[in-house]
């Protein structure tokens, strides 16, 4: 394997440990806290602004509007 495989390989190894790491029982606790922490800290760095929005929050508000009339 040349090291492009061996970058590759490792990386879909790391995302895929990040993301489902914490499901697989066979590991032990401290492992499936690592997976935990890691996906913890990774949300850590975006900014708040980023987070998601509730996009029915003017409709929602529109139906209470109707209803009230």
């Amino acid at each position: 394997m040349n090291a492009k495989n061996i970058a590759i390989s490792l990386g879909i190894f790391a995302i895929g440990f990040i993301l489902a790491g914490d499901k697989l029982t066979f590991l032990p606790t401290p492992v499936r806290q690592a997976s935990i922490q890691s996906r913890n800290a990774i949300g850590g760095i975006l900014p708040d602004w980023i987070a998601p929005t509730d996009r029915n929050a003017t409709r929602e508000q529109q139906i209470q509007e109707l209803e009230s009339k």
